[in-house]
């Protein structure tokens, strides 16, 4: 399986610096908690969303379907960065028209080293493609990738056959797989999923793939039907223990509305072993002090965001070259654009205290 280089329009990353000029990292105790939810754009309220995705403690990885284009993915990450006070990146899909996928993951817990989309698993093109994130977890040196999903909903045969595809593609893995999403099993609440989906046992045949079953079951839809659509897979051959999963419920969640999600998130925590040795060879250089690595990181997104200022800044005049009346969008972008020129010129007054705090302790 070849991963393609990541562009830096395909991500993006936005910063809560100004909640955390103190400088709060929280130490990594070796627990991944990913976050699978399908956000149902077209049909909900981004800010909402965001708020909601904020309240998620300690998530390391969001799994998202129903992305309505990267603004939503950048919204949701800028709620977790402030909400966590680390700096969270989005990774958008190219497929689905509105209805994207996408992976918002900690930067300070995981490296990303590259990203697929399995197009072989979409049907005609006419849905969307798995969303692979092949990530390294930075205490442990652990490998593995992350799958996204949002299979067919209105056609049966060809929901199935993609679950069988994504049974034969994670056969071939190397690496442990965590694999989800808004797969539109349809698990039975009422009878503990003695009826349900085809599809459910074309993707764990063979015990490829285990689902990580919730401790709380129920509906994950706000319908008429009870039925769980919203699942987290894992491979047996993983370096880690589940501890908890659980359906996300907030009071009033359901029967959503034009604001909220019709949709329950889903949530597993594993535990990765990480008292193996360090793996890096003889004579390489020694991890930072926290205090440069901090200093490393704010110059990085410094950097990313000065880019993205300058891209908002080239839509914008597009924006007004091609229809000047559409004042209220660009009232918007230049709100959008006056925050992160005020966030960017807080990061470079944090660069400079950091050093300033750096030559004084030397």
């Amino acid at each position: 399986m070849s991963f393609r280089p990541i562009p830096f329009r395909s991500f993006v990353l936005v910063l809560g610096i100004l909640l955390s000029i103190g400088g709060t990292a929280s130490a990594n105790d070796g627990a991944v908690t990913v976050v699978m939810w399908n956000v149902e754009s077209g049909d909900a309220n981004i800010q909402t969303i965001a708020e909601k995705a904020g309240r998620f403690t300690g998530v390391d990885i969001l799994g998202l379907s129903e992305v309505e284009a990267e603004l939503w993915s950048h919204s949701i990450s800028g709620a977790l960065t402030r909400a966590e006070r680390e700096i969270f990146k989005a990774v958008t899909g190219t497929t689905g028209r509105s209805d994207r996928l996408a992976v918002v993951y900690d930067d300070s817990e995981l490296d990303l080293i590259g990203v697929d989309e399995l197009h072989d698993i979409n049907p005609g093109g006419r849905v969307r493609s798995p969303l692979v994130c092949h990530f390294r977890h930075t205490e442990s040196d652990t490998p593995f990738l992350f799958c996204v999903n949002h299979l067919y909903r209105s056609r049966d045969a060809e929901r199935h056959e993609q679950a069988r595809q994504l049974n034969e593609w994670i056969k071939q893995q190397s690496m442990p797989v965590i694999v989800g999403g808004d797969m539109n099993f349809d698990w039975s609440v009422a009878n503990n999923g003695q009826h349900r989906d085809k599809g459910f046992d074309n993707l764990t045949s063979g015990g490829v793939v285990n689902w990580v079953r919730p401790a709380n079951i129920i509906k994950t839809h706000s319908s008429n039907y009870n039925s769980i659509l919203d699942f987290i897979f894992v491979t047996p051959n993983g370096p880690w223990k589940i501890e908890s999963a659980e359906i996300i419920v907030e009071d009033g969640d359901f029967p959503d509305t034009g604001w909220t999600s019709d949709h329950r998130p889903v949530s597993a925590v594993f535990r990765i072993d990480s008292g193996a040795p360090s793996k890096a060879p003889t004579g390489t250089a020694t991890t930072p002090p926290p205090q440069q690595q901090s200093v490393s990181q704010l110059q990085s997104a410094l950097s990313n965001l000065e880019q993205a200022i300058e891209s908002l800044q080239a839509e914008t005049e597009k924006l007004n070259e091609q229809d000047p009346r559409e004042r209220s969008l660009r009232r918007s972008i230049f709100g959008r654009l006056e925050r992160m020129r005020r966030d960017a010129e807080s990061i470079k007054e944090l660069i400079e205290e950091r050093l300033g705090d750096s030559d004084s302790s030397n």
